[in-house]
């Protein structure tokens, strides 16, 4: 049980977070605006992963045992806990902090969907085989970030019935969680029959994507900084990152302007022309596809 898993103190957390648990999985949400210190510290009492994901401009520190780190905003930061380890999170910034965090004891839920050990991903049975206190960051999928979004803007709950909400998007989110590390496994297995050239150039139209990305998607431009013709850019893209290059740019896009519109107080036509739409309507017909909500309702 995840009540039992944890032990500890939220300290001077703020009154507009939210913090559900069941059997298996806990969720903890921040969204806090204003300059505050937030601490959580904990002792758990079983084997548990923490994955969270920083959704504003904020850096968190991270400490596990011994070791220091700092969770930077829009990258997913998993730790591994074996029992009886303890984890301190903290974040003291003017910004505040809007975070999703999830703990997840796996015994137990794998336990619950007769999930053998055997078929997690591969990553995660080599954590767990080790036993030892390990901290992750990677850039998470859009499937994580959709469901991170929604869960920091409690989009879609009913307020009479919170826990019927945060029960359903914790499925949501763990299962795209396992399948963003399984994708992840299978890249990794079958990088080798790409070569280093190949890789290097995908990873530099990837870094232009993350830095720059607007639509229209400029697939020439990216091509000549890969130094390969579109086809064999699309095909290497989709082998290493496991999304096509146009689904990974307009997941870019709409999570940028999603957090333009949240911390800035942008309108929808500003954060229409950030993301590269000249017209708002077409803009905003993309953003209810990507999120299944208008800006507006999103907003509130």
């Amino acid at each position: 049980m995840i009540r039992r898993s944890i032990s500890g103190s939220m300290g001077s957390g703020p009154p507009d977070s939210h913090v559900w648990v069941n059997g298996y999985v806990g969720l903890f949400v921040f969204d806090k605006a204003q300059s505050d210190v937030i601490d959580v510290d904990l002792t758990v009492l079983r084997d548990v992963i923490a994955s969270g994901v920083v959704l504003n401009d904020t850096a968190t520190d991270l400490v596990v045992g011994k070791k220091s780190f700092e969770a930077k905003s829009c990258a997913m930061t998993m730790v591994y806990l074996p029992r009886g380890e303890r984890f301190h999170y903290a974040t003291r910034s003017a910004l505040g902090l809007r975070s999703v965090t999830m703990v997840l004891d796996l015994k137990s839920f794998t336990r619950a969907y007769g999930l053998q050990s055997n078929r997690l991903p591969a990553s995660l049975r080599r954590m767990l085989d080790r036993r030892e206190a390990a901290i992750e960051q990677v850039r998470p999928s859009p499937g994580v970030m959709r469901v991170v979004e929604d869960l920091g803007s409690r989009q879609g709950m009913y307020p009479a019935i919170p826990a019927l909400y945060f029960e359903g998007k914790a499925c949501e989110l763990i299962s795209a969680w396992l399948r963003q590390l399984q994708l992840g496994n299978d890249v990794q297995s079958s990088s080798c029959v790409i070569d280093e050239r190949t890789r290097n150039g995908v990873s530099r139209a990837k870094s232009i994507i993350d830095c720059n990305a607007r639509l229209p998607l400029c697939i020439d431009a990216l091509s000549r900084e890969a130094a390969m013709n579109r086809t064999k850019l699309r095909a290497a893209f989709k082998e290493m990152y496991g999304t096509t290059i146009f689904h990974y740019c307009t997941a870019t896009v709409m999570q940028r302007a999603e957090r333009y519109l949240r911390d800035s107080g942008a309108s929808v036509g500003e954060a229409a022309r950030v993301a590269g739409y000249a017209n708002p309507s077409s803009f905003i017909v993309a953003y209810k596809r990507f999120f299944g909500a208008s800006p507006g309702r999103r907003r509130h």
